[in-house]
């Protein structure tokens, strides 16, 4: 009986701690895969002007579609981002890339200035079965006269 009791505390203890080392292993593989994220310098601009964008986290040797919307996040039938302002950038073998981008108006939400629109580049993703994902998503203000 009393080696049952130990064995089973031995068990219980040997699952606990598999469970911390699968709850850290998670939280460092988390850590780990920062996902893709896209620089745009300088962030507030004039429209009609070029910023340079500078993405990493991106899987590598792959053709993006760039494109400048008003959300980061909308549902298929929606067809948001500025269609006649995308570009096709390939990422190099450690997913990063950096390019040059001219913003226009994506009829975002009203910016800090009284002419200012925000608005969101990056690469359009579909996400679960009626989503998409603008991947990346740099801020931007774009100002106009």
């Amino acid at each position: 009986m009393l080696r049952l009791k130990s064995l089973t505390r031995f068990g219980v203890a040997l699952a606990i701690t598999a469970m911390a080392g699968g709850a850290l292993s998670s939280e460092a593989g988390a850590v780990a895969t920062a996902g893709p994220r896209i620089v745009a310098k300088p962030n507030n601009l004039m429209i009609n002007t070029k910023t340079t964008l500078t993405g990493t986290g991106f899987p590598a040797n792959t053709k993006l579609t760039i494109e400048e919307c008003p959300a980061t996040l909308w549902i298929v039938p929606q067809q948001p981002c500025v269609t006649t302002n995308r570009i096709s950038v390939l990422t190099d073998g450690h997913g990063r890339f950096t390019r040059q981008f001219r913003v226009e108006l994506c009829g975002g939400k009203r910016g800090p200035f009284p002419t200012s629109q925000i608005c969101y580049i990056g690469d359009p993703h579909p996400e679960g079965i009626d989503t998409i994902r603008l991947l990346g998503a740099a801020r931007i203000v774009v100002s106009y006269p």
